[in-house]
C-alpha cells in the first residue's frame, strides 16, 4: 500500500469514527441543564424507608399527591422531576453498570407496558453508586451495582431480575429534586459564625458517638443505621486531637470532657513499650502514625490544662525521635514482639511525626524535638527537578504544610513554603468550577470524570491550604497569590458545608440524630467515619482562627 492510499484509508476511518461518536453522543446524552419536563416522581419516606410512590405527568398533580401519607408522623414527601432521559444498552451487566453517572443519573426500565424508576435517592439508599470493582491488582469504583438495582425494580413489574435484564427497555435520566440536601452555600457565606457552628456540630457528632470508656463508634452508615465495629488508633487519635483543639478554642466543656476521655482511652488501653520508650497501638506491631497523632492530642490536652498527659506526651516524643533516620525520614513501623524498628515507609506518617514533634517542642522545650521536626520537614519538601525518587504521593502532603506553619516562627524554611505554594496551585487546577461542573460540586477536588468528589481529601488539603495562607501572609507573598489561596479555601469550605449533616437528607436515615453534625464520605457515600469530621472540622477551625485574627 502506498503512503497516499494509507493516508486516505486513515482519513476515512477517522471520519467514520467521528461520525459514529457524534451519532452515539446525540442519542445517549442528557440535557441536564434544561427545564424539567416530567414525569414527576412523588415519594414519601418514613423512618429511612420509602413507604409510598406515584409517578404523575403534571406538576399540578404532583403538588398534592400523597398528602395523607406525608402527614404521618416522621414522614417526608420528596418530588423528583425528570429533566431528560436517554436509552442505554443492557446487552451486558457491565455495559449497563457503566452507563450511569454516579450521583447524577437515575435508571428506569419498561416491561410489559409498565415502567419502574430508581431515582438518585433510591440508588443512594441501595448504596448502588460506585461499587468497588477489582481489575487485577487495582480496585476501581465506577457506575452502579446492577444486581441490587434489578432486585429493587423487578418486583414493581412482577418479573424476575434476569428476565428484566434481558427483555426490559432501560433508560437513564436526570432529575431535579425539592430535597433540601445538599444545601446551597456560596463562598461568600463562609463566615466566622458559620464556621464556628460547623466546627461545634462536627465535634458534637463525635461527643454523642463516644462510648463511656472513651472510644468512639468508628463509622455509621446514615442510610442503613449500621455501625462498623472496627477501631483504628491513628483515627481515634486524630479525633482526640480535633476535640481537644475545639474545646480549647471554643471554650466548650462538654467537648473537653470527651477529649480527655478519648485521650485517657489511648493512655490507659493502648500504651505499649517499644524499647526504651512508650509507643501506641495494639498487637505485635505498631506504627509511628498512631504515636504521632496521639502526641498531637496529648499536647492539645496539656495546653487545655490536663497535666496528666504531659509525661505520656514526652514519652511518645522520645519514641518518634528514636524512629528517625539519618536523612530526616522515619522508620514507620516497630515490632513490639521482637523489639526493633522496621524500616519501611507509608503515606502520611512522616508528615504526622514531623508535626507532632514540632507541636510537642512547645510543651517540652527540648531542642531535640525541634531539630527532629526541622530535619523531617527538609526531607519532605526536597524533590529532584524531574520528580524522580519521590517517596510519597504528592497529593497526600497535607501534614507537611501544617508542619511548615508550626515551625515558621522558630525554624523558617523558604523551600518548604515554595513547596506548599506549588502544591496549592496544583490543587486549584483540580478544583471544580461551576459551570461547567454542577453547582453543588463547585470548589470540590476532582477524582476524574467518572467519580463523584469526596469530602475528606478536600478537607485535609484545606487544612494545609489554611496553614500555607498563614505563612504566606507572614512571609510577604504577593497579594495576588494570597487572593488565589483565599478564593480556593472559601470555595472548598462552601463545598464541605453543603454536605454536612445539619441535618442532611433525614428522610433517607433511620436514625438522623446519630449522624447529625457529621460529614459523609461523598454525596453518594453517606457513611460518617470518625476521621471525616476530624479533617473537615479541623480545617474549618484553622480558618475560623485565621478569620478572627
Amino acid at each position: 500500500m502506498t503512503l497516499r492510499r494509507l493516508l486516505v484509508v486513515l482519513s476515512v476511518w477517522a471520519g467514520a469514527l467521528c461520525l459514529a461518536s457524534l451519532v452515539l453522543f446525540l442519542r445517549v446524552r442528557l440535557a441536564r441543564g434544561g427545564p424539567p419536563r416530567g414525569p414527576y416522581i412523588v415519594s414519601v419516606w418514613q423512618g429511612g424507608a420509602r413507604v409510598a410512590r406515584v409517578v404523575l405527568p403534571s406538576q399540578a398533580a404532583a403538588e398534592h399527591a400523597l398528602e395523607a401519607e406525608a402527614a404521618a408522623p416522621g414522614a417526608q414527601r420528596i418530588i423528583e422531576t425528570l429533566v431528560d432521559s436517554s436509552p442505554i444498552s443492557a446487552a451486558t451487566r457491565g455495559l449497563l453498570a457503566l452507563s450511569l453517572a454516579p450521583g447524577k443519573d437515575g435508571l428506569s426500565v419498561s416491561w410489559g407496558g409498565r415502567t419502574a424508576y430508581a431515582t438518585p435517592d433510591d440508588l443512594r439508599k441501595l448504596a448502588a453508586y460506585e461499587p468497588p470493582v477489582q481489575v487485577g491488582p487495582a480496585s476501581l469504583v465506577l457506575g452502579v451495582a446492577v444486581e441490587p438495582v434489578l432486585a429493587a425494580l423487578s418486583p414493581e413489574l412482577h418479573v424476575s431480575p434476569e428476565e428484566l435484564l434481558h427483555h426490559g427497555s432501560f433508560r437513564r435520566f436526570s432529575t431535579v429534586s425539592d430535597s433540601p440536601y445538599p444545601r446551597t452555600v456560596a463562598p461568600a457565606d463562609v463566615t466566622a459564625k458559620v464556621l464556628e457552628r460547623a466546627v461545634r456540630d462536627a465535634a458534637r457528632y463525635l461527643v454523642k458517638n463516644q462510648h463511656p470508656d472513651g472510644s468512639f463508634r468508628y463509622a455509621i452508615d446514615a442510610v442503613t443505621g449500621s455501625e462498623d465495629p472496627g477501631n483504628n488508633y491513628p483515627r481515634h487519635a486524630g479525633a482526640t486531637y480535633f476535640l481537644a483543639r475545639t474545646a480549647d478554642q471554643l471554650r466548650d466543656r462538654q467537648v473537653l470532657r470527651a477529649a480527655r476521655r478519648a485521650g485517657a482511652f489511648m493512655k490507659d488501653h493502648a500504651t505499649l513499650r517499644c524499647g526504651a520508650h512508650a509507643c501506641l497501638g495494639e498487637g505485635e506491631q505498631v506504627d509511628v502514625g498512631a504515636a504521632a497523632l496521639a502526641l498531637l492530642g496529648y499536647v492539645e490536652l496539656v495546653d487545655g490544662g490536663a497535666e496528666e498527659f504531659r509525661a505520656p506526651a514526652l514519652e511518645l516524643a522520645g519514641f518518634l525521635r528514636a524512629q528517625q533516620r539519618a536523612d530526616g525520614d522515619f522508620q514507620h513501623l516497630y515490632s513490639v514482639k521482637e523489639q526493633h524498628p522496621i524500616d519501611v515507609q507509608l503515606e502520611y506518617y512522616t508528615g504526622e511525626a514531623a508535626f507532632a514533634l514540632a507541636r510537642v517542642h512547645r510543651v517540652s522545650g527540648d531542642a531535640r524535638d525541634l531539630e527532629a521536626a526541622r530535619r523531617a520537614l527538609t526531607f519532605l519538601v526536597h524533590r529532584s527537578p524531574l520528580f524522580l525518587g519521590a517517596r510519597y504521593f504528592w497529593g497526600a502532603e497535607h501534614w507537611t504544610c501544617q508542619v511548615l506553619e508550626d515551625l515558621w516562627q522558630r525554624a523558617p524554611d523558604r523551600e518548604a513554603l515554595e513547596f506548599c505554594l506549588a502544591w496549592q496551585a496544583a490543587n486549584r487546577r483540580m478544583q471544580f468550577d461551576s459551570p461547567p461542573a454542577p453547582a453543588e460540586y463547585d470548589g470540590a477536588i476532582s477524582r476524574g470524570p467518572f467519580q463523584v468528589p469526596r469530602l475528606t481529601p478536600l478537607a485535609s488539603r484545606l487544612e494545609a491550604a489554611v496553614a500555607t495562607l498563614s505563612v504566606a501572609r507572614s512571609a510577604g507573598v504577593s497579594a495576588a497569590e494570597l487572593a488565589l489561596l483565599e478564593t480556593e479555601i472559601r470555595r472548598g469550605f462552601a463545598f464541605l458545608l453543603r454536605y454536612q449533616f445539619t441535618p442532611g437528607p433525614t428522610y433517607l436515615m433511620p436514625d438522623a440524630r446519630a449522624v447529625a453534625g457529621g460529614f459523609p464520605g461523598s454525596s453518594i457515600d453517606l457513611q460518617v467515619r470518625i476521621d471525616y469530621p476530624q479533617h473537615a472540622g479541623g480545617a474549618m477551625l484553622r480558618y475560623w482562627e485565621s478569620v478572627r485574627r
